[in-house]
């Protein structure tokens, strides 16, 4: 466990391999909770670390990020080839270079719409992949605490302070 040094009230869990995993954890946190809201709230962390949720959403974003870059290739592939004509430098033209840069329109079309559609597909998967993973810490916290009252606590006085964090910030501005 790492303890960060900041106001704003705070625990993750980071690391790809069980060995490897931490949890760190704001002195912000470990001044607004007791110990069994403190007790909770690791406990969600952990079970983070168990269910190797951190590797789990690594290799989606990674995936995500793939189809994302294929889509953006198809797209500027086919860019390129309608501009330039697919010729390089050759300089005499084909009979059916039309033909062909309608094809590579096409595809870029495609290539643009794929790319759109992926990155809206791949934000809507991660949140839910994310969401879902939450849930199923949180279930996991209790099974390791065996009571579910300090998450709960824990998680109300979290979203609370974090109001009032935003309306301190406010003021310091204003």
């Amino acid at each position: 466990v790492y303890i960060i040094p900041t106001s704003t009230p705070n625990a993750f869990a980071a690391g790809l391999k069980l060995e490897n995993s931490y949890i760190g954890v704001t002195t912000g946190l470990i001044d607004i909770l007791d110990e069994p809201e403190m007790e909770g709230v690791l406990a969600h962390e952990m079970s983070h670390i168990i269910q190797r949720d951190i590797l789990v959403s690594t290799v989606s974003i990674y995936l995500m990020s793939a189809a994302i870059i294929l889509g953006g290739i198809l797209f500027r592939m086919a860019r390129y080839n309608m501009f330039f004509g697919g010729r390089g430098r050759r300089s005499n033209r084909d009979s059916g270079s039309g033909n062909a840069a309608a094809a590579f329109a096409v595809i870029a079309l495609a290539g643009f719409v794929l790319s759109f559609v992926i990155r809206l597909l791949a934000q809507l998967i991660n949140l839910a992949i994310s969401r879902k993973r939450e849930y199923i810490a949180d279930a996991n916290a209790v099974r390791l605490c065996g009571y579910s009252e300090g998450l709960a606590d824990a998680l109300e006085k979290i979203s609370g302070s974090s109001t009032d964090y935003s309306k301190e910030q406010v003021e310091d501005l204003g």
